[in-house]
């Protein structure tokens, strides 16, 4: 009687997840991570001339649909390290043709992260890259990823009743309150994330100072690999609404990002961080994700940009 008991509740127990991960699978919380991926489940085209790589701020910058005749793919992945950046090039590099202009996305955090200890940001990968590029890649974990989505954090059942906003990259709809709100969210998380006192003034400790070692070494691997390949490299440092920009001291922005790039000097670099044309918070979704508005002025000048330096006719 007991060992049928253990087995009913067994079932029991086995029929409810089964349920709760299909229920799981109709969420915006799930469909969200997937269309993170989809492009690349779609597979990536050949023949590409225009690319970029990146992390966030680049899947919200791009659009490479106003190149008229000029095959173009956004690489960039939420969130994405330079080391995988590098990995997903190497990956997809017979797509990329002979003269093709990579650019090389960098925002303001990009060197203070080598790899992420959250174990979520790799299964991701699970979808479309090959396993020898995928940190502790598993095939339990891949088969447990692709299928049962909730094994990776059964937390996430509460989406099943409360589940969050479909993703929107275009959403035109932005407020001051909004841009202000979010700007002192991301002030907090990253303060949290790379152990930062606070944003006003500047700190480092050896475990930034190693991580930015590290990345920086990984900016010239993609670089290198560039070269080796005759593509062009462009360094791209995207926008942000200058509501947020306030809320940084110079001098972190300088050492943080500028000074990583010190010896980068023969690469050519776009900077749109500086730029005040960009400041506006209602070019962005919050405060740093352009939106479709922004997307179009940011791609406008990208493209006189380029053209101005001969790398697109």
């Amino acid at each position: 009687m007991g060992y049928h008991l253990i087995i009913l509740c067994f079932l029991g127990c086995l029929i409810t997840f089964l349920v709760l991960n299909l229920l799981y699978k109709q969420t915006n919380s799930y469909k969200n991570t997937i269309k993170n991926v989809q492009k690349f489940i779609d597979g990536v085209p050949n023949h590409l001339y225009l690319v970029n790589t990146g992390s966030t701020y680049a899947r919200y910058a791009y659009d490479f649909s106003i190149f008229e005749g000029v095959g173009g793919f956004n690489f960039a992945i939420q969130p994405q390290t330079l080391a995988y950046d590098y990995k997903i090039l190497s990956q997809y590099k017979t797509h990329l043709e002979k003269g093709c202009v990579v650019l090389i996305t960098l925002c303001l955090f990009s060197f203070c992260v080598d790899d992420y200890p959250d174990d979520s940001s790799n299964t991701k990968y699970y979808y479309f890259l090959n396993n020898k590029f995928i940190n502790g890649y598993s095939s339990i974990k891949n088969f447990l990823r692709l299928n049962f989505p909730l094994t990776e954090n059964l937390n996430l059942v509460k989406r099943i009743f409360f589940d969050v906003e479909s993703e929107n990259l275009d959403n035109d709809h932005n407020t001051i309150d909004n841009a202000i709100m979010t700007s002192n969210f991301r002030i907090e998380n990253w303060c949290k994330e790379f152990g930062i006192p606070n944003m006003k003034s500047y700190f480092m400790n050896e475990t930034l100072n190693k991580k930015m070692e590290i990345s920086r070494g990984n900016l010239k691997r993609i670089i290198t690999l560039c070269n080796t390949r005759g593509w062009k490299p462009v360094i791209v440092i995207p926008p942000v609404a200058n509501c947020m920009k306030q809320l940084i001291c110079p001098e972190i922005i300088q050492r943080y990002l500028y000074d990583n790039l010190q010896d980068m000097s023969d690469s050519i670099i776009l900077d749109y961080f500086k730029r005040d044309t960009f400041d506006d918070y209602r070019l962005y979704c919050n405060c740093d994700f352009l939106n479709a508005t922004g997307r179009s002025k940011f791609m406008t000048q990208l493209s006189e940009d380029l053209k101005r330096l001969k790398l697109l006719q």
